[in-house]
């Protein structure tokens, strides 16, 4: 009977150990995201997007023809980007800056 609770007491302490062991904070999915930025291709072919914050380029992704997709971009402490939209080719280029507002998704229609 001894070695029995002498196996109980061991895992009853590990047990509390692993109770009062510290977590991994939970991030949500959008940590770092503060603004979201969706984007209408109307053109007929699809368009890479880039996006610059300060002097930083970033590469946002690619939206396909007569596509709308989403964007999270996240706060680098400034609420204007200026977007550059080419396709694979690069013979056509569309340019716009865009103001961004925390917790409001942000349009844009890349039009010639």
């Amino acid at each position: 009977m001894r070695p029995l609770r002498t196996l109980f007491a061991v895992v009853l302490v590990l047990g509390s150990l692993n109770a009062c062991a510290p977590r991994a904070a939970q991030e949500p999915a959008t940590t770092g995201a503060d603004f979201v930025l969706e984007i209408h291709n109307p053109m007929p072919h699809t368009m890479n997007v880039v996006y610059w914050v300060g002097g930083s380029q970033t590469t946002l992704g690619s939206v396909a023809a007569n596509e709308t997709k989403r964007f999270q971009l996240p706060n680098r402490g400034d609420d204007s980007v200026r977007l550059t939209a080419t396709d694979a080719g690069q013979t056509h280029t569309v340019e716009e800056t865009l103001d961004l507002d925390q917790g409001e998704v942000v349009r844009w229609e890349i039009s010639s």
